[in-house]
C-alpha cells in the first residue's frame, strides 16, 4: 500500500507490507478441511444431505439418493418433500420445517418413515447437526436405514404374541380336559355312592348320604 509523503523536501511514496502469509495458510487449510469433509461424505455408506435453515437442498450423496429412490439430485430436489413422507411423518415435517423458519431446533436424532420413489416404505434414523458449507453455517443430516432392523423387531414381537396365545390355548386345553376328567370321576363317584346307599342302614346310611350330597354339590360347581 503506497501513501504520498514529503521526505527531505522532496515527495515520496511510503510502502507498507501487510503480511498475509498466514491468511494465506489458514484459507488453504480451510479449503483443504473442506474438501476432505466433503470427500468423506461422498464415499460414506450412510446417506447425507446438506441444507439450509428453510429445506432448501444444497447437497447429497449417493448414498442418501439411493435410499430415497432418486437418480440425480435434481430429481430430488424438483420432487416436492412431502411425497416422501408418509402420513403420519408429514405432519410432523411440516411442524418441524415451521419451526425451523422460526429458528427452533430439531432434535438431534429422530426416527422417520418414508415413501421411496418407487413406493416401498422404508424406516430411517435421523441425525442433525450444523456443519460448515461453502463458508457458511446449514445443516447436515445423516440418514441410517433401519428398514430390516425394524422388520426383525417387528417379527419378533407377532412370535411373542404367537407363543403367548399358543400358552393361553394349551392352559385352556389342559384345564378343559381336567373339567371333563373330574366331572367324569365325580358322576362315577356319585353313582357308587347311590348304590352303597341301597345297601346300607342306620348311621352308614346317614354318613353315605351326607357324602352324595358333597359329591353332588362338587359335581354342580365342576360343570356349571
Amino acid at each position: 500500500l503506497g501513501l504520498p509523503i514529503i521526505w527531505n523536501g522532496e515527495k515520496q511514496s511510503q510502502v507498507f507490507y501487510q503480511e498475509i502469509t498466514e491468511r494465506k495458510r489458514s484459507e488453504e487449510a480451510l479449503r483443504l478441511s473442506e474438501a476432505n469433509f466433503r470427500s468423506s461424505i461422498d464415499n460414506s455408506p450412510l446417506g447425507v444431505q446438506i441444507a439450509t435453515a428453510d429445506g432448501q437442498t444444497l447437497y447429497a450423496n449417493e448414498a442418501m439418493l439411493h435410499i430415497f429412490g432418486y437418480g440425480s439430485v435434481d430429481e430430488l430436489v424438483g420432487t416436492p418433500a412431502r411425497r416422501d413422507h408418509t402420513a403420519v411423518n408429514d405432519v410432523d415435517h411440516q411442524s418441524k420445517k415451521k419451526g425451523r423458519k422460526r429458528r427452533l431446533t430439531a432434535p438431534d436424532r429422530q426416527e422417520i418413515s418414508i415413501v421411496r420413489n418407487d413406493g416401498d416404505v422404508r424406516c430411517l434414523r435421523l441425525y442433525h447437526r450444523e456443519v460448515m458449507w461453502g463458508g457458511r453455517t446449514e445443516r447436515q443430516t445423516t440418514y441410517e436405514d433401519i428398514t430390516g432392523e425394524r422388520r426383525a423387531q417387528d417379527t419378533l414381537k407377532a412370535l411373542s404374541r404367537r407363543l403367548i396365545e399358543i400358552q393361553e390355548e394349551e392352559r385352556h386345553a389342559i384345564a378343559q380336559e381336567l373339567h371333563d376328567q373330574i366331572g367324569q370321576t365325580l358322576n362315577m363317584v356319585n353313582l357308587l355312592l347311590r348304590r352303597a346307599a341301597r345297601l346300607a342302614e342306620g348311621e352308614i346310611l346317614s354318613l353315605i348320604n351326607d357324602a352324595q350330597a358333597q359329591t353332588a354339590e362338587l359335581i354342580h360347581r365342576v360343570t356349571a
